[in-house]
């Protein structure tokens, strides 16, 4: 009998610190529709997501690249508007590959089991440090969970 009430105990622990890391995990995922949320900066990479309603309205040929900023010389900023739906999509995996004279910017868009109808524009800012200032190609990538 002791056995199995320990076997219930670790069970029970073990479920619980699996929603802990789960909550901990997702808290930038949740937040990231209601205020902006920066991603931490790694490696002199930063990423900055704004909610839907710090930007206009959807529409679809103001999608991609907006702006190109390069800041001091050495770090380069890059606007993105993208499609989303309003609520239920979360952008994760924020990243960048540098090739020649070729910066992708890369995201991953997940689709959650409460989606709305409507979709709106979100604004992702892609900020690259250390980096040598010259005309680079700035292509967009995105995938799909």
């Amino acid at each position: 009998m002791k056995s199995s009430k320990r076997k219930t105990i670790f069970v029970a622990l073990t479920i619980f610190i699996i929603l802990i890391l789960i909550s901990v995990y997702n808290k930038p995922i949740i937040f990231s529709f209601v205020s902006n949320y920066i991603y931490p900066k790694k490696q002199g990479f930063e990423f900055l997501i704004k909610p839907c309603n710090q930007v206009s309205a959807y529409e679809k040929d103001k999608m991609g690249i907006q702006e190109i900023t390069w800041i001091n010389d050495n770090a380069l900023s890059v606007k993105v508007y993208i499609s989303t739906f309003c609520g239920g999509e979360d952008i994760l995996f924020p990243s960048y590959q540098i090739t020649s004279n070729d910066i992708t910017l890369k995201y991953t868009s997940v689709k959650g089991y409460n989606l709305t109808k409507c979709t709106c524009t979100r604004e992702l800012i892609y900020t690259i440090h250390n980096l040598a200032k010259k005309d680079y190609n700035i292509l967009l990538k995105s995938s799909n969970l």
